[in-house]
């Protein structure tokens, strides 16, 4: 799918019914301001369209914490969360940055009326493109656990990271004016 400079492609996983996607787009942006926007676990609710609630549940370094995600899914599905451990680092140049994620267990309770999403692997990863621009790009798997029809599943799977995108670029574009925050240095 190519919509409005926003690319999503999708494949299928070995031993899953659920496809990986990887979306991308080039966004107008600073690098500093892209990267903040993602870590910042607050603000996901306004660029992930399902997504009800996130916050950081414990911050393990400067480089590494643990963040709760509900998804308010469509009637009749039950909602989905997850306890995702990110893991971020940006290169010394300052011209790469990747946010990886994934499920751990044991962190928090089950809440009554969601399924706990068990499996989920992701990557973002924000490149400085010319003096005004980023390329942001996702990549990610993730089984919803429960009962969801796959085909249900594999459109929000393809929907999801095209609107997400499409709201993060909103989001960058709106802020510009805004001061961007300070970034550690560190590598991969």
């Amino acid at each position: 799918m190519s919509e409005d400079g926003i690319h999503v492609y999708s494949r299928a996983v070995e031993g899953s019914s659920v496809r990986a996607v990887k979306a991308e787009v080039a966004v107008d942006a600073t690098f500093e301001d892209a990267v903040a926007l993602l870590l910042d676990a607050s603000q996901r609710p306004r660029w992930g369209e399902l997504c009800a609630e996130a916050s950081v549940v414990r911050q393990v370094s400067e480089t590494e914490d643990v963040v709760y995600i509900h998804n308010d899914l469509p009637r009749p599905v039950s909602d989905r969360d997850m306890v995702l451990r990110r893991v971020w680092s940006v290169d010394a140049d300052r011209s790469r940055a990747q946010i990886r994620a994934s499920v751990i267990d044991g962190v928090l309770p089950e809440i009554a009326g969601r399924v706990r999403v068990t499996h989920a692997d992701g990557v973002w990863t924000i490149k400085r493109g010319d003096a005004t621009g980023v390329r942001i790009t996702t990549e990610i798997h993730a089984d919803p656990g429960g009962p969801v029809p796959d085909w249900l599943m594999n459109a929000l799977s393809v929907q999801g990271p095209y609107k997400a995108l499409r709201n993060i670029r909103h989001l960058l574009k709106s802020s510009r004016s805004a001061p961007s925050p300070e970034l550690r240095e560190t590598t991969l």
